[in-house]
C-alpha cells in the first residue's frame, strides 16, 4: 500500500503529460483555422464568379440600351409591335430563360459565350406608346442575362435596365 501511494505522489512525467495536452490544443486550433480558411476561400470564390455573372448581365443590358438609343424609328416601329414584346404587365416567369433562339439576343460583350453559355439581352415595351403632342413616348424594360448551366463557374445573372425613348 505505502508503495502505491509513493507512486502516486511522484511527479515525474508531468511535463510530458502537459506537453502532450498543449499539442493536443494546438493541433485542434490548427485544424480548426485550417477548415475556417478553406470555408472563406470558397466564399470568396462564390463571390468573384457572382460578380462575374452580374458585370456580363449588365453589359449585356447596356448593349441593349446602346441598340434602343442608336436604332432607327422604323425598326422601333416594327419591333414595338412584336408579339413577345408587346407585354403590359412583364415578369420574370414571362421571360423564357431557357429559350436563346427566339427571345435572347446574343450580346457581342461576352467573348467566351459558347456552347451551353448564354449572354444576352431581350427588349420589352412595356407600356406601349403614349401620346404627346408631337411624338410618343415609349417606356422599354431591357433585359441583360448570363447564364452558365456547367462547370465550377455555373450560375445565373439576369439585370433590368428601364429605358425611355419619344419618337
Amino acid at each position: 500500500m505505502k508503495q502505491t501511494i509513493s507512486i502516486l505522489k511522484n511527479e515525474d512525467g508531468n511535463a510530458i503529460v502537459i506537453a502532450v495536452m498543449i499539442l493536443v490544443l494546438v493541433t485542434i486550433i490548427g485544424t480548426t483555422a485550417t477548415r475556417n480558411t478553406t470555408v472563406e476561400l470558397q466564399i470568396v470564390r462564390n463571390d468573384i464568379v457572382h460578380r462575374d455573372h452580374l458585370y456580363r448581365a449588365d453589359s449585356a443590358a447596356m448593349q441593349g440600351v446602346q441598340w434602343l438609343s442608336e436604332a432607327p424609328v422604323d425598326d422601333l416601329l416594327d419591333y414595338s409591335t412584336r408579339d413577345e414584346l408587346n407585354q403590359t404587365e412583364i415578369d420574370m416567369t414571362a421571360l423564357d430563360l431557357n429559350d436563346v433562339s427566339n427571345l435572347w439576343e446574343r450580346a457581342s460583350s461576352d467573348p467566351i459565350g459558347t456552347g451551353n453559355k448564354i449572354c444576352g439581352y431581350t427588349i420589352v415595351d412595356e407600356t406601349g406608346p403614349v401620346d404627346l403632342d408631337e411624338t410618343n413616348l415609349h417606356v422599354y424594360a431591357v433585359y441583360g442575362l448570363y447564364d452558365d448551366p456547367t462547370g465550377m463557374d455555373r450560375g445565373q445573372s439576369l439585370v433590368a435596365i428601364g429605358y425611355k425613348r419619344r419618337f
